[in-house]
């Protein structure tokens, strides 16, 4: 998304009545629809079961980023860690999920991004079963913290990807946490 268009997408996509208009009028549910697996987790599971008898994997992703407040990014930690309770519930399904490092606390503590980050790790490994969890890519501006956390945390987490855009492609992490773009690997 332009840089130009993220702030007022975002301002308008937390507005009570456009989530109104989107979530309870038909054409809104009909186009959300096929983007958004439901409202809550029990949806996203019933999406995903649907989806497991039909043999496609899936990849649950919580809507929403750029928390605030410490308190905002371990509601969505401890979303994430419910999620991956649920999915080890059911062994049947071939899913795994997506988190986005704003919404973990990226923007307000690099120390508390990095500890909710973890938990979710912890909580996705197991010696029977780990789930993978995907690190998203968001903005530019975060791609280096992005890239340098992946690296840090996969010695210890074998479960944990990343996630690029084609627009995040051939970007590499710098020592300020920027991201330089490499000529020599872009598509």
């Amino acid at each position: 998304m332009s840089p130009l268009l993220r702030r007022p997408t975002l301002w308008l996509t937390g507005q009570p009545w456009f989530r109104h208009l989107v979530a309870d009028s038909p054409i809104g549910r009909s186009v959300a629809r096929r983007f958004v697996a439901g409202e809550d987790l029990d949806d996203a599971m019933r999406t995903a079961g649907v989806l497991a008898e039909r043999r496609v994997a899936s990849i649950l992703n919580r809507i929403g980023e750029n928390a605030s407040t410490p308190a905002q990014a371990a509601l969505a930690t401890d979303a994430y860690v419910r999620a991956l309770k649920r999915i080890r519930e059911l062994p049947q399904l071939d899913c795994c999920i997506s988190v986005k490092p704003t919404q973990l606390g990226l923007d307000s503590s690099h120390e508390a991004w990095l500890e909710n980050l973890e938990q979710v790790l912890q909580a996705a490994a197991s010696a029977d079963r780990s789930i993978l969890v995907m690190i998203d890519m968001e903005a530019s501006a975060s791609v280096g913290r992005t890239l340098e956390a992946y690296l840090d945390l996969r010695g210890r987490f074998p479960n944990v990807g990343v996630c690029l855009r084609q627009t995040f492609a051939g970007r590499r992490p710098t020592s300020n946490g920027s991201a330089d773009r490499d000529r020599s690997s872009a598509w």
